[in-house]
């Protein structure tokens, strides 16, 4: 990864291996292959790739059956999650192959003030034969190193199962077309919701629950429920500037208080007018905009009045690890019901980049801490 001119780590481009050319037409072509490979005397399509039996215990198919799915099919259900999820093409992502786990550097930097930048790396002016140790130094002793944690992201399995009739599995255009489409939207739905709410704990570590969020307190006498314009200027306040600047940051929001933002305005000047935070879209594709930075609603945000109702974040500070991604039919699973079932396990963890918040230099006293991720506290 690169570090960008403020000195944090910049995003990546996402390149993703491409996968194998398919010898199936289509993923129902391929379940349609694998059924009648199980019935009747047809045999097996030389195409099919049967998937080992475990001798025991194992995170592989049981040994009553089980195809692999073409790598090209099972990587068309994730890249459908990609093109549908505004949080998840955002992301930083970490391709990884034939290891569990991934290891990055986080510089331990809590202030911008000189002395403390990258925790603790220091960069000043020298004069003629002047002493190389700074005043600073030789009035407050420090370290010169700089200081860093090394996080570790660890492949976490999120399987899907679908069980398929044979009536369904007839028409594999069908079936292959609502496949992707259900599978596509459920992995977006569970990816994303894991990167703002996850628990850490056998699922990626959510933004909600990072120690790097900024939670913005309401405005004094602030109603419970409600969301005003000072709400938003401080939320601006305390994001990094850098993902103001870049054009990476978001805002998220619940419905139940999209009418509320829409009617966010500010006075300008002292003639009574006022000036709308909010603006519609103006193209089918483009989003509606606060403050001027896209804004979508979001499922993943609680009810108005609750911490997360809206969100400022800057989704490229959160590194999303990706290991693989395996598709699997089995027709013995639900054989008495005269079903097909479909497993999809991919593996996968996520973590916010940042460590902590950061006063910026010159923040003033008491500082304003800023991160890439900050939310509005409850009003209740």
């Amino acid at each position: 990864m690169k570090l960008n001119n403020s000195g944090r780590t910049a995003p990546a481009p996402r390149v993703a291996p491409a996968p194998s050319p398919s010898p199936f037409r289509s993923l129902g072509d391929e379940l349609w292959a694998i059924a009648r490979a199980e019935v009747g005397n047809v045999g097996r399509d030389p195409r099919l790739q049967r998937r080992a039996a475990a001798a025991g215990g194992s995170e592989a198919v049981p040994s009553d059956g089980g195809y692999l799915l073409s790598p090209v099919h099972a990587n068309q259900i994730l890249e459908r999650a990609y093109l549908t999820g505004k949080i998840l093409q955002r992301c930083t992502e970490v391709r990884i192959d034939g290891t569990n786990s991934f290891a990055y550097p986080v510089f331990d930097e809590s202030s911008r003030a000189t002395g403390s930048r990258f925790g603790g790396l220091e960069v000043f002016w020298e004069q003629e034969a002047q002493n190389l140790l700074p005043p600073l130094l030789q009035t407050a002793p420090h370290s010169m190193k700089p200081a860093f944690s090394l996080n570790t992201l660890t492949a976490k399995k999120l399987t899907g199962l679908l069980f398929l009739s044979d009536e369904l599995s007839m028409d594999s255009d069908a079936f292959s077309t609502w496949a992707n489409l259900a599978f596509g939207s459920e992995l977006r739905f569970v990816l994303e919701q894991s990167i703002i709410a996850g628990t850490g704990a056998g699922q990626p570590l959510g933004i909600l629950n990072s120690p790097a969020l900024v939670t913005v307190a309401k405005a004094p006498a602030q109603a419970a429920g409600t969301v005003v314009a000072a709400n938003i200027q401080a939320m601006l306040d305390a994001v990094w500037s850098a993902s103001y600047v870049s054009g990476n940051a978001i805002w998220l929001y619940s419905q139940t208080v999209q009418g509320q933002l829409a009617q966010l305005t500010t006075a300008v000047g002292s003639g009574g007018s006022e000036s709308r935070l909010w603006s519609w879209r103006t193209t089918d594709d483009g989003p509606d905009r606060l403050c001027g930075l896209p804004i979508y609603p979001s499922e993943y945000c609680l009810p108005a009045g609750s911490t997360g109702d809206l969100l400022l974040i800057d989704p490229s500070r959160y590194l999303l690890m990706m290991r693989e991604q395996i598709g699997t039919v089995s027709l013995h699973v639900r054989f008495l019901t005269s079903e097909s079932t479909f497993k999809f396990i991919l593996r996968c963890d996520g973590a916010p980049i940042d460590k902590q918040p950061v006063n910026p230099m010159n923040a003033g006293s008491p500082p304003t801490a800023t991160s890439p991720f900050v939310a509005l506290a409850p009003r209740s």
